[in-house]
């Protein structure tokens, strides 16, 4: 694709112009159910659970009841706090449809890049997500799909996955399957190329925690890329979140098939519209504009009073201000001419 015609194609953006805050509306058929009771299939495999120190992952088998109060929320407030965490309002079939509008224009968009268990060892590190605990790093891809997800070690106090979607690695993030997935069909090249070309096998949805969740100050983890459910807090907000990054950087969900896979770069301008927003920062359009790039002209939510703005203001130096170097030059040119 040339410059011009990509360019003209970001425009396809626009149909995530949301994207960020859809976890944190209402909307979809599904509603948030009593968590008291869970599937079979949720069940763990025992207290020790299984060996998951292999494949260069550290892995501690937790569980999702030692989040915050424990075992001490009222079923409202459980019904609250897995809402919050991992409730998707139905969003997954928006970022599908805004995946297929973005790939018939030419900008692929997708979200497997993102979750690709190889990038769990350093996803804080680079990103700033949070890697969800109970969790490894996959060994190979998944042999249906070609996937590499990161694999779950069960959790009984888990809430209803038929509900809040199956867990991805990433906190914040779910995914559901796909009812019109056809395996005969599915080429993973094929759909990374265009997203709009074939249906992946999973829809990916987004949860307010993906942009709040963050560690507990008062209890935070020893290995950053390892937490626990008990170093973890839902409402401070993720002020290591590097948001732009993710869309446009290392996360490669746009254009994540440049550089033989690597992502955009120094040489695309997009690239650098995502790595200089601000980490912790949230550009709910999605095309970061100057408030979220230019500290000078950003404005607190605090601060809405004229009053109290920023004072902070620009303007070329004065004469007496240039470096007498650049002067000399300018009267030795006069002097030549």
């Amino acid at each position: 694709m040339t410059k011009p015609s990509r360019m003209s194609g970001v425009a396809a953006l626009l149909a995530l112009s949301v994207a960020p805050l859809a976890g944190c509306w209402g909307g979809g058929e599904a509603k948030p159910t009593d968590t008291s009771e869970k599937p079979a299939a949720q069940k763990d495999s025992g207290s020790g659970g299984p060996d998951y120190a292999k494949g260069g992952s550290t892995y501690v088998k937790d569980s999702y009841e030692y989040y915050g109060l424990g075992d001490k929320y009222t079923p409202e407030q459980k019904k609250g706090r897995d809402t919050w965490i991992m409730w998707t309002g139905g969003n997954q079939d928006f970022f599908r449809l805004g995946s297929v509008k973005a790939g018939q224009l030419g900008v692929p968009v997708e979200y497997f890049r993102l979750l690709d268990s190889r990038g769990r060892p350093d996803r804080f590190k680079r990103l700033g997500l949070i890697n969800e605990p109970n969790f490894r790093m996959a060994t190979e891809p998944d042999k249906a799909t070609g996937l590499w997800l990161d694999q779950w070690g069960g959790d009984s106090t888990y809430p209803d996955t038929k509900v809040y979607g199956e867990p991805t690695g990433i906190v914040g993030l779910r995914k559901f399957p796909n009812p019109k997935f056809d395996a005969a069909k599915w080429d993973l090249a094929a759909y990374q190329k265009n997203p709009a070309s074939t249906e992946p096998p999973f829809y990916v949805g987004m949860a307010c925690a993906f942009c709040h969740m963050a560690f507990n100050p008062l209890n935070p983890p020893d290995d950053p890329e390892n937490p626990k459910w008990e170093n973890l807090a839902a409402n401070l907000g993720n002020q290591f979140l590097k948001e732009g990054a993710v869309f446009f950087g290392d996360g490669k969900v746009v254009f994540g098939g440049e550089n033989g896979g690597r992502g955009l770069g120094n040489e695309d301008v997009l690239f650098h519209m995502g790595e200089t927003q601000q980490r912790g920062t949230s550009e709910t359009s999605r095309l970061s504009y100057d408030f979220i790039n230019n500290r000078t002209r950003s404005t607190p939510c605090s601060c809405w009073s004229r009053g109290r703005r920023s004072r902070t203001r620009r303007s070329r130096p004065s004469r007496a201000r240039r470096s007498p170097r650049s002067s000399t030059r300018r009267r030795s040119a006069s002097t030549t001419s």
